[in-house]
């Protein structure tokens, strides 16, 4: 079965569980955790693009233990930081280049998100009628 770079099949859409690290079979996740160097850990981070549940899928190893691994390290965390940084910045490119083709639901969006600074803002009016007696 083939499987992007997320770890998702292609035609599905669902992730794909890989199998156990090679010599860590048998092993409780906090043993494998601690045999992973930063490197490996910073090259799932990034094949993931900061995501994490994909990344404990890609080493074979537990969500929670991974994430704990990541806030008690200040590299792992500069490296998460920098992938989200990294993938925001292409989705706002794609944003730019839909609002450049005229889609009207990029240009809604743009102006409800970076347009709020020049008032395009979408505000509920809210009354309240109280009578005093």
């Amino acid at each position: 079965m083939n499987k992007d770079i997320l770890g998702l099949d292609p035609d599905s859409g669902k992730l794909i569980k890989n199998k156990p690290a090679k010599g860590t079979a048998g092993l409780k996740t906090s043993h494998v955790i601690k045999n992973l160097t930063n490197a490996e850990i910073i090259e799932a981070i990034t094949k993931c693009r900061g995501l994490l549940y994909l990344a404990s899928n890609v080493l074979s190893v537990n969500y929670q233990t991974l994430a704990e691994r990541v806030n008690n390290d200040p590299e792992l965390q500069e490296s998460v930081k920098d992938q989200r940084g990294k993938t925001l910045d292409m989705a706002e490119a794609k944003l730019m280049q839909a609002v450049d083709k005229g889609e009207q639901w990029a240009i809604t969006m743009l102006l409800r998100t970076l347009g709020r600074e020049r008032g395009f803002v979408e505000r509920q009016e809210v009354s309240n009628v109280t009578t005093v007696r």
